[in-house]
């Protein structure tokens, strides 16, 4: 959801500059709840007031209400689509994998932060440390070397 977003209101229409974008996906991922419709409604709130919110929330909840109750409906029919399960699951990962590396990516402009991180990383999997230990490790580093948005675009 997050790539098509900024693609979509970023790079084409250009709605929202880079930077208000990944401030309303942050302010989105504070509160509890999806992120897709929290993003949309923090998007829609940026564009047009509480207006552009209700509509957003809307648009983006109404279709899978929708889903559901046509699956709830016709259970018995979709038992036979069993099988999908698997490829399914292996394309929401692949999915969650590309939002991850679009959000990343102004990061990723400095090549030795990256390999420090990996190295870090490497390490921290070799005596077993818990995964998420891991990532606030990673996190810890990447502030520590300097590298905010800010600092890697000026490079």
């Amino acid at each position: 959801m997050v790539p098509l977003l900024k693609r979509q209101l970023v790079d084409e229409a250009k709605w929202i500059g880079l930077e208000d974008f990944q401030q309303c996906i942050a302010i989105a991922q504070s509160f509890p709840g999806s992120l897709a419709v929290n993003g949309c409604v923090a998007l829609g709130h940026y564009l047009l007031g509480w207006r552009g919110a209700v509509t957003a929330g809307a648009s983006v909840l109404l279709p899978s209400v929708l889903v559901v109750l046509f699956c709830a409906a016709n259970l018995p029919l979709l038992q036979q689509y069993r099988a999908a399960v698997p490829g399914l699951k292996a394309a929401a990962t692949g999915l969650i994998a590309l939002g991850a590396a679009v959000l990343v990516a102004p990061v990723l402009k400095s090549w030795g932060l990256v390999l420090e991180t990996a190295a870090w990383l490497l390490v921290l999997m070799a005596f077993r440390v818990p995964a998420t230990t891991m990532i606030v490790s990673a996190i810890i580093l990447a502030f520590v070397r300097g590298a905010s948005p800010r600092r890697v675009s000026r490079d």
